[in-house]
């Protein structure tokens, strides 16, 4: 950690002891208003800070601070700094929303500002769908996009979610994200196969998370006879597959979800399909039911 950043971390908690607030509990409890009003204040007694020696920091060298700070309210305190120095750092709005705020409806309401804010900002790029990718200053806002979505998939809000999803969609096309996963688990909870199958037509034939999303719907429509259909084009398309149903159990989907976490991304096959079923968890309250009848159904034709 940069020295000065240190000290400035040290001085905010003795500020902080002055004005009352003795531990991390209060702190967290006090309201964003309070919490603005007294970093505002705190800052404001820090005359000269950026023009001391900070190594030629920058609002991102505070974000990989807030990355790799481990307490919420020192990941708040550096993204406050990065927003002191980059008032329209999304990112730094973002991380105030998933460790600054005390309930989930409270961060339901700072990521829609931050949306807003973001909005606003490309608004000004003068942006076409399809470039809202392409063009990295807008990537930020794509991500507060996605933050928003799963926040209201966390609150049950699914119609509202799956109208973020979809717009994210047109904005980003090529879908970098990853958001038609979560748009075709939504479909799963809205039981909606008309639109998941327009989905899947939407990108490749071969992606064994859309196959999967639409073999797990038809299924719970009982819609046997397209479930098997979908089961066994998933056969086909991820080799894996097979013996992934055959031997699925939750602490084999453990594992290798940790493996995901340690290489920080997934692979194709059976890490792709325990990704699928992590994410989509919210969707899948008939999935033991589901796994049962697919296991069955490779025993009679594989």
């Amino acid at each position: 950690m940069n020295q000065n950043a240190e000290k400035l971390y040290k001085d905010f908690s003795v500020f902080l002891i002055s004005k009352g607030i003795t531990d991390l509990e209060s702190f967290r409890n006090a309201s964003p208003e309070e919490m603005n009003s007294l970093f505002k204040e705190f800052m404001d007694m820090q005359v000269g800070w950026q023009d001391e020696d900070t190594d030629e920091m920058d609002a991102y060298d505070y974000l990989d601070m807030a990355d790799k700070a481990k307490k919420p309210d020192e990941k708040c305190l550096y993204a406050r700094l990065a927003l002191e120095m980059e008032p329209e750092n999304l990112e730094a709005e973002i991380i105030l929303a998933n460790y600054g705020t005390h309930s989930e409806l409270e961060k339901l309401r700072a990521l829609e500002d931050t949306v807003d804010h973001g909005r606003s900002i490309t608004d000004r790029m003068g942006l076409e769908n399809g470039e809202y990718w392409r063009y990295v200053p807008a990537r930020p806002y794509m991500q507060a996009r996605k933050e928003l979505m799963r926040q209201l998939i966390k609150m049950s809000m699914f119609h509202k979610a799956l109208d973020i999803g979809l717009a994210s969609l047109e904005l980003n096309p090529q879908d970098n994200q990853g958001v038609r996963y979560d748009v075709m688990w939504l479909y799963l909870a809205l039981e909606d196969d008309r639109n998941a199958l327009k989905l899947y037509k939407q990108y490749r034939e071969e992606d064994s998370q859309l196959i999967l999303g639409l073999c797990m719907i038809a299924f719970r429509l009982d819609k046997l006879e397209d479930a098997k259909r979908w089961l066994n084009k998933l056969m086909h398309v991820n080799h894996e597959a097979e013996n992934f149903i055959l031997n699925y159990s939750k602490s084999k989907i453990n594992n290798l979800l940790d493996m995901v976490r340690r290489n920080g991304d997934y692979q194709l096959g059976s890490q792709e399909l325990a990704v699928a079923l992590d994410e989509g968890a919210f969707a899948m309250n008939n999935l033991r039911i589901f796994i049962d009848w697919a296991k069955d159904e490779i025993s009679r034709t594989f």
